[in-house]
């Protein structure tokens, strides 16, 4: 159910998005500002009874952006069994053509840099021929394109065409920026013209310094990445081996998945290939059969993290000799340090073809909770895993029912929040030229630990200030909320801050689930005016319960059946006695979202990776 509303409504913000495309920049999805000035108003409820609304000088409804700021590294180790990521609605854009080159764009790669600004690269064709590069300071509005690899005529008088762009921020804020360039006359038949090329920016992306040859060999597709000792690497599709050996096949293209290393900031890479057999290390590949008496191997695209442990985590793309896509995992406990033989299938520790997809892509959060993206169906994918990089078994859609993708990549851009982008085709065939790229985020939800404290019950989240970790809702429309936890002796607290455009009394509500060790589940809805129901499961049956005891103060921010701007919304504080819900020091917790808009559309949302009918998928909520 949470899927097909899902479809719904993002395919009602696609609508909007579309039909204001007649201009320039990035579609604006933020609704007009009221023509009412907001009002604010705190409204305290115990049980069913409602005093009269107090005006109140200002509330804080802090948006998930300003939440969660404490930095954990492996805070979740071992305990990523219900972490799980949420989209947030409000952040879903779609560039408009105006603002990119044309509508052909494709490869998109985002990086967060050294001054906290953001840079993607992307370029203007399935196969390039230029790359481009555009910033921004908020993920939201963004400069022109700018060219940064532009194809010329090269020194034999052919096409030097450049694509498939990735990047690194290292440690000193110097961005590397590597791209294949291929002769397009003869890229088949002259390897030696094609390879990899690197400029460096040391002032954000400013200005750059010329290009440089860095691998000489047909090749795409590589990944950047600045290891922990410093080294910087450059893995690589590795083809150019065999196409010396036995020349280009149009079947399939033998390859594996090599590495360059740096030891000196990328000035200059070991091995240092400017010829054949164009070797580099060998550090993924999978036999898939014989074609013509010759063995073939592949894994492809490779793309590289780096764990908390020193593993090095490598995820690529698995082609059969029948034409079958897989994504492929390796793990490397050494640095790759024995590479692969021409004929060795490696690393020792790997999972091949385990999902059947195409172009994937990972991240790693300080938490310790990592990320796989990749694109099946058309369809942009991310599955969550552990800090192993294994177990990457929770897959959420968040472009579904909104856009296509061929390529796609992950950045994480804050300690609870991960961008992505991805190339966008409305009409995917496979001769497709049309193509626009899309953003946005979403926010790592996971089992938290609160503080023990004893809330001032105004509806004003203020005295939450030093409370901040928090899980989010707002994957399927504009409306989102942040649920927020502390105890004392008496009662369990919740700060649910609702961030809504359109409040609409009775049917704007935040369902609460609760369950403690007394072997039951309850169920608190709350809305603009406060408590509404209470209710416990006792062996699968719901019904209703005497809510006397339970307080909730709310605060609004707006004007209830009005519409209003993005910081419209309520705040609500509950205080549940510890005894009503058999409180013994910890919480399982879900929530549903439910919201109607103004044009009268109606979404319920859940978190993403929540059965709100299985306890044990529910979020657990410990107190210091």
């Amino acid at each position: 159910m949470k899927k097909a509303l899902k479809r719904a409504s993002i395919a009602l913000l696609l609508l909007g998005i579309l039909s204001s495309c007649g201009g320039g920049g990035v579609a604006d999805t933020t609704l007009p500002e009221a023509t009412d000035e907001p009002s604010i108003t705190e409204i305290t409820t115990e049980a069913e009874t409602t005093e009269a609304p107090k005006k109140t000088e200002d509330v804080m409804i802090d948006s998930i952006s300003v939440l969660n700021t404490a930095h954990g590294v492996g805070s979740h180790n071992g305990k990523t069994a219900t972490s799980s990521l949420e989209f947030d609605f409000r952040t879903g854009k779609i560039f408009k053509s105006t603002e990119l080159i044309g509508d052909s764009s494709y490869y998109p790669r985002l990086k967060k840099l050294a001054d906290g600004s953001y840079i993607m690269f992307f370029q203007n064709g399935r196969w390039g021929p230029d790359i481009y590069y555009k910033t921004s300071t908020d993920l939201a509005e963004w400069s022109k394109p700018v060219p940064l690899f532009s194809s010329y005529k090269s020194q034999w008088g052919d096409t030097r065409a450049f694509a498939t762009a990735d990047a690194a921020v290292l440690d000193n804020g110097d961005i590397l920026v590597v791209c294949c360039y291929r002769s397009l006359e003869n890229y088949t038949k002259k390897p030696e013209r094609n390879g990899l090329m690197m400029k460096r920016s040391t002032d954000n992306g400013k200005t750059w310094s010329d290009e440089e040859i860095i691998y000489v060999g047909t090749t795409w597709e590589p990944c950047v990445l600045q290891h922990s000792s410093g080294e910087v690497q450059v893995y690589l599709t590795h083809t150019a081996p065999y196409i010396a050996l036995y020349g280009y096949n149009n079947t399939i293209r033998s390859s594996g998945s090599a590495i360059l290393r740096s030891k000196d900031g990328g000035k200059t890479f070991t091995p240092n290939v400017t010829a054949a057999p164009f070797e580099a290390d060998r550090v993924m590949q999978c036999y898939v059969g014989d074609l013509n008496g010759i063995k073939i191997f592949n894994d492809q695209m490779p793309v590289a993290i780096e764990l908390a442990d020193g593993t090095i985590a490598v995820a690529c793309e698995t082609q059969t000799i029948d034409k079958k896509f897989g994504i492929s995992l390796g793990w490397s406990y050494d640095n790759f340090a024995v590479p692969l033989k021409i004929d060795e299938v490696g690393p020792k520790d790997r999972e091949t073809r385990f999902i059947t997809g195409v172009a994937p892509y990972l991240a790693v959060f300080e938490s310790g909770e990592t990320l796989l993206s990749y694109t099946r169906g058309t369809l942009f994918r991310i599955r969550m895993g552990n800090e192993k990089a294994k177990g990457f078994d929770k897959e959420i859609l968040p472009m579904e029912g909104k856009a296509t993708s061929l390529w796609g990549a992950l950045e994480i851009t804050d300690s609870h929040k991960v961008t992505f982008v991805t190339d966008y085709q409305p009409t995917p065939s496979d001769n497709n030229t049309y193509s626009l790229l899309t953003m946005g985020s979403c926010y790592l939800n996971h089992d938290l630990t609160a503080k023990r404290m004893t809330p001032t019950l105004d509806g004003n989240g203020e005295d939450w200030k030093d409370n901040r970790d928090a899980l989010f809702l707002g994957s399927v429309s504009q409306a989102q909320c942040s649920f927020r936890f502390a105890c004392d002796d008496e009662n369990v607290y919740i700060l649910c801050q609702r961030l809504d455009e359109y409040i609409n009394k009775g049917e704007d509500e935040e369902v609460l689930y609760l369950s403690c060790s007394d072997g039951k589940f309850y169920k608190l809805t709350v809305g603009c005016e406060g408590v509404e129901q209470f209710m416990v499961n006792e062996g699968g049956q719901y019904s209703r319960k005497d809510a006397d005891g339970i307080k909730c103060a709310v605060a609004l921010n707006g004007k209830i059946g009005k519409k209003g701007g993005a910081d419209n919304g309520y705040s609500a504080e509950i205080a549940v006695p510890r005894s009503m819900i058999g409180f013994d020091g910890m919480l399982r917790f879900g929530a549903l979202l439910k919201n109607k808009d103004k044009d009268g559309s109606f979404e319920n949302d859940s978190f993403s990776s929540v059965d709100l009918e299985k306890v044990d998928t529910w979020f657990e909520i410990n107190f210091d």
